[in-house]
């Protein structure tokens, strides 16, 4: 649904009433507002809501990419011994985005890539086991290392989903995120839970029957409570450790002086204080980045919908009295 300002007073009046509504039902989905003028906002708008409906009403068919609409709830332990028909091996080359070590690094846009060639020998099962609003999630293991991982795939199979730089912008926001949870830590080194990012890299396989590319990271357990704390559209959500989480948001906008916000923060807590998060967001209002943090960047609109909801607490106050 879409509200049109007629009546500017009535309808700003209606808007806030369902929003306030929305919040206190702890929706992740709100009215969003945007200028007509400013068609990337339009842009990023339709595809948000398109992909959504979408995805609620359709189931994606098998094909010889692993995209497959069935899900496995359970995996059985050491599955990779199984069946060989149930996964798809092969070797792997690998990129991943080195985290830089200091903010002019991270503005600038100069990240160091580590990039090895075939150097991951992994089996990826054909069933997913769980899935986003726009990627499955496949379980993994890795003979090269003997470790679990995840792999991640969009659900769509057209360029302007699988190419390597919608990738790249998975890794950068994460490279930064991870940046700043770094900076965070160091800052408000007093903090009762620590704050990290998995360790994110992209893969990709071509031979006579597959062309894929994916993201991969570790395997953490599911038996840890995964939990969400806000999304990338203003939605926050009260769970242990939610005003240090919604403080650390805020904390990535001072500390990067405006030019990233990091949003959509969500993942496990291990160990009752420790917090693993995956997949975060990047909002930017410069230019410069427009192009750079992928679709769930919305610019000024995104920062403008986290701040209009966002309550400073003891955490925000204590690193606002040392930055």
């Amino acid at each position: 649904y879409f509200f049109g300002f007629i009546r500017q007073k009535q309808t700003a009046k209606m808007i806030k009433v369902f929003n306030k509504y929305l919040k206190s039902k702890k929706s992740d989905r709100l009215i969003t507002e945007i200028d007509i003028q400013e068609p990337v906002q339009i842009e990023q708008l339709i595809f948000s809501s398109i992909t959504t409906s979408i995805e609620s009403s359709t189931r994606e068919k098998n094909d010889k990419n692993l995209r497959f609409s069935e899900l496995e709830s359970t995996v059985p332990l050491e599955w990779w011994t199984k069946n060989s028909d149930d996964f798809e091996t092969g070797k792997f080359s690998v990129v991943s985005f080195i985290t830089p070590d200091r903010l002019l690094l991270v503005l600038g846009d100069e990240f160091e890539k580590s990039q090895l060639h075939n150097s991951y020998e992994l089996s990826v099962r054909k069933k997913h086991f769980a899935q986003g609003s726009v990627r499955y999630v496949y379980r993994a293991y890795s003979e090269t290392d003997k470790k679990e991982y995840v792999v991640k795939m969009f659900k769509h199979l057209d360029d302007g989903y699988n190419k390597m730089e919608n990738y790249y912008s998975d890794l950068r926001a994460q490279a930064i995120a991870n940046f700043y949870a770094q900076k965070f830590q160091q800052i408000c080194d007093k903090l009762e839970v620590k704050i990290s990012f998995t360790e994110t890299k992209v893969i990709h396989l071509k031979n006579s029957t597959t062309h894929m590319n994916a993201v991969l990271e570790p395997y953490i357990e599911q038996t840890n409570k995964f939990y969400k704390y806000n999304n990338n559209s203003g939605g926050k959500f009260d769970w242990k450790f939610s005003e240090i989480m919604q403080a650390f948001s805020h904390f990535t906008w001072l500390y990067s002086k405006q030019t990233h916000l990091v949003v959509d923060l969500q993942g496990w807590v291990l160990n009752s204080n420790k917090i693993v998060l995956t997949d975060p967001a990047v909002h930017s209002p410069k230019e410069n980045w427009k192009n750079k943090l992928g679709k769930t960047n919305m610019g000024q609109t995104g920062v403008d919908q986290f701040f209009s909801g966002h309550e400073c607490g003891q955490t925000c106050r204590l690193f606002s009295n040392l930055l």
